[in-house]
């Protein structure tokens, strides 16, 4: 029986920075890989970064369009749930008062909010529209 020879520490240091990641394939899936990383000049250590790389962006894109889609939903409801219809003094057009129609706050208790439909700015005040202290609440006055 033969002995194992005693490995250097830097070969120990290597083994335990760079482990070995074995697995089995069909031989035509290795023939498959053989021949794209040829073609690509890579080796089999570079196709597997370069498919976690791609799986990392995907999951990224995943993740951040979930969180958008889910911060957009909340916006949604906290406008809905603020949202104020009123009308139009100049094309008697009724319409729901969003955040971004509103163009100003007075210190006076009034806003002025642009119509969707004449585009005209009209002022409102709040003994008027109770609902818009509430949206107009934060608001830069």
């Amino acid at each position: 029986m033969g002995r194992r020879a005693k490995q250097p520490p830097a070969k120990i240091r290597y083994d335990q920075s760079h482990p070995t990641v074995s697995f089995r394939v069909t031989r035509e899936l290795k023939d498959r890989l053989e021949s794209y990383t040829t073609a690509k000049g890579m080796s089999f250590a570079d196709f597997i970064k370069e498919a976690l790389g791609v799986r990392e962006r995907e999951k990224t894109y995943e993740d951040g369009f979930r969180d958008g889609h889910r911060k957009g939903y909340r916006e949604g409801k906290k406008d809905e749930a603020a949202k104020c219809h009123i009308v139009c003094r100049v094309c008697k057009r009724r319409f729901a008062v969003t955040r971004a129609m509103v163009k100003g706050v007075s210190v006076m208790g009034s806003a002025n909010i642009e119509c969707p439909g004449c585009h005209a700015t009209i002022h409102y005040h709040f003994s008027a529209y109770p609902r818009l202290v509430r949206l107009c609440k934060g608001l830069k006055r």
